[in-house]
């Protein structure tokens, strides 16, 4: 070792022996995790707000409204079911909401945490009530499986 050459030494384990040791654990920082846990609860909030504008609607005309995006949704509902800047267009986590909407039921979706659609850690919520953490299958604003700007 050069380092050797002019009389130094080095604590440093040789580099087989870096190589042979475990990784070590990662550890998420509490105020990282209390950050996604609250982007979550927002972003759950604002698909209930979505739901509870179709609901709505559903009960006075007996049927779901009909809309492929939040941009087709918004003058459907607004301002008789839901007030425009009660609306979310965005998940928690700054994501565009999607949608998809018709007579029969509604599909809800947020990209979820990595901000990609059409993935396992989206959010989905149907007309069923059901929320789940799921590839939503739905066409995102920007395109199929667009993410966040």
């Amino acid at each position: 070792m050069l380092f050797a050459a002019f009389g130094c030494t080095t604590t440093e384990p040789p580099a087989e022996e870096q190589l042979a040791q475990p990784e070590q654990e990662r550890t998420v920082r509490p105020e990282i995790e209390e950050a996604a846990k609250e982007a979550e609860k927002k972003t759950i909030e604002a698909l209930k707000a979505v739901q509870l504008a179709c609901e709505a609607y559903a009960v006075d005309w007996g049927v779901y409204p009909s809309a492929a995006s939040m941009i087709e949704l918004r003058p459907i509902v607004t301002p008789t079911y839901m007030y425009d800047h009660d609306l979310p267009d965005l998940d928690g986590f700054g994501s565009p909401l999607a949608i998809l909407s018709s007579p029969d039921g509604y599909l809800i979706g947020s990209a979820g945490p990595d901000g990609i659609g059409n993935t396992d850690d989206d959010l989905c919520l149907r007309e069923d009530l059901r929320l789940t953490r799921e590839s939503c299958g739905l066409e995102y604003p920007g395109g199929e499986g667009a993410s966040r700007p």
